[in-house]
């Protein structure tokens, strides 16, 4: 992990801006008296569909972000080019969920799981979902 920024806040606490280096699996949390310590094991995606099938969600996960980031606005370019390029599905998906979904247990989902094929249908879905949420909105 690295601490990309360090805010003092009005009431003398730290608030930290990490950014994750890899995936990993909280297994205990240890209070050492004025911090909270966290045990963690590392977590290897599983790939369990062929390189086309795969390819395919990546390419439809993309296309329904785009879709969904012109009806939001708002969204930095550079962010934009990002998951443009992005290939690896892995981070594809921790990137537009955790930065866009805003019903967190579709978020929590995607995030916690292993197999990157669900990852990426559950993507799509929330996407689409949220989707169908702003042009029920829009239609009011």
């Amino acid at each position: 992990m690295v601490i990309r920024q360090a805010l003092e806040m009005p009431d003398d606490t730290l608030r930290l801006v990490v950014e994750g280096k890899r995936r990993v699996r909280v297994l205990d949390i240890v209070d050492a008296s004025d911090m909270l310590l966290g045990v963690v094991c590392d977590v290897e995606p599983i790939l369990d569909v062929d390189e086309s099938t795969l390819s395919a969600l990546i390419r439809d996960v993309k296309d329904l972000f785009e879709c969904y980031a012109r009806e939001r606005e708002g969204f930095p370019p550079e962010f934009l080019q990002v998951i443009a390029q992005e290939e690896d599905p892995d981070q594809l998906c921790d990137l537009v969920a955790a930065n866009t979904l805003s019903i967190l247990k579709d978020r929590q989902y995607i995030l916690g799981e292993d197999i990157s094929s669900r990852r990426l249908m559950a993507l799509r879905r929330s996407l689409a979902r949220e989707m169908g949420e702003d042009t029920m909105e829009q239609d009011m």
